[in-house]
C-alpha cells in the first residue's frame, strides 16, 4: 500500500484533526483569521478593520478555509480507513470523529452570518455534502455517539 502522510506535508492526519477541531469549537459571532487560525471577536471594530482594511479575512475566506479542511481531511480518512495497517485505519477513525465532531461548529457560520442568505446557502450545502462524505466512509466506521448508541440498546 502506498504510504501515508502521517508525519509531514501540509495535509498531515494531525494538521487535518487539528483545523477540524478549531472549526468544531466556533461559536456564534466569532469571526476566522484564516491566516492566523484564531478568533476574531464580533467587535464594531473588528467588523469595520476585516471590511475596511483585511480584504484576505472575509466570510468567504472562512468558508473557503472550513471547506478545504473538510475535502483534505476526507480524503486522509478514506485512505487510512482502506488500509489493511490497524494503526492506519485508526488514524482514520480519528478523521472520522474529527469530521463528524466539526459539524456543529460550521452550524454556528449560519447563524453568525444569518443576514448573508447565500452564504448560509452554501453552508447548508456543505453540511449535505459532509453527512454525504461520512456515509461513503468505509464500511466498519461509525461515530463514537453511534456506537455507544447500540452498545445501550443491546
Amino acid at each position: 500500500m502506498a504510504e501515508f502522510l502521517a508525519e509531514s506535508g501540509e495535509h498531515t492526519v494531525q494538521d487535518a484533526v487539528s483545523k477540524l477541531r478549531f472549526i468544531a469549537q466556533l461559536r456564534v459571532g466569532e469571526r476566522v483569521d484564516v491566516t492566523t487560525l484564531s478568533i476574531i471577536p464580533d467587535t464594531y471594530y473588528n467588523r469595520s478593520y476585516r471590511a475596511l482594511f483585511a480584504r484576505g479575512e472575509s466570510r468567504v475566506a472562512t468558508y473557503d478555509f472550513v471547506h478545504q479542511a473538510l475535502d483534505g481531511a476526507h480524503a486522509l480518512a478514506v485512505a487510512y480507513l482502506s488500509s489493511e495497517r490497524d494503526f492506519d485505519r485508526k488514524l482514520g477513525h480519528m478523521l472520522a470523529e474529527a469530521l463528524t465532531a466539526a459539524r456543529p461548529g460550521i452550524e454556528t457560520m449560519s447563524l453568525t452570518y444569518g443576514d448573508d442568505r447565500m452564504f448560509v446557502s452554501r453552508v447548508s450545502t456543505l453540511l449535505d455534502t459532509l453527512d454525504a462524505k461520512l456515509a461513503e466512509l468505509p464500511l466498519g466506521w461509525r461515530p463514537a455517539r453511534s456506537a455507544e448508541a447500540g452498545a445501550d440498546s443491546a
